[in-house]
């Protein structure tokens, strides 16, 4: 998975752990390539994908939901 945004990592780094069990990298890429693949056969755009990763939630602070719809935005580009 070379091709992942080197910014992955820091997510990584810095995701809210709310269950206290981490979480590889490699399921992180994972879980952004099929949210991709996921919206691209429905149709979905790129803004509509990450304007509902920029809707408020209880599980990560809007920082971190920045850093995941950076990351998605790149990963969109690059698969």
């Amino acid at each position: 998975m070379d091709s992942t945004p080197l910014k992955l990592l820091e997510i990584a780094d810095t995701r809210a752990d709310v269950t206290n069990r981490s979480v590889s990298d490699d399921h992180i890429v994972s879980a952004i390539v099929s949210v991709i693949q996921s919206a691209r056969s429905q149709g979905r755009s790129l803004e509509e994908v990450t304007a509902e990763l920029q809707a408020d939630d209880a599980l990560l602070d809007h920082n971190l939901r920045q850093l995941l719809s950076d990351i998605v935005a790149q990963a969109w580009e690059q698969i």
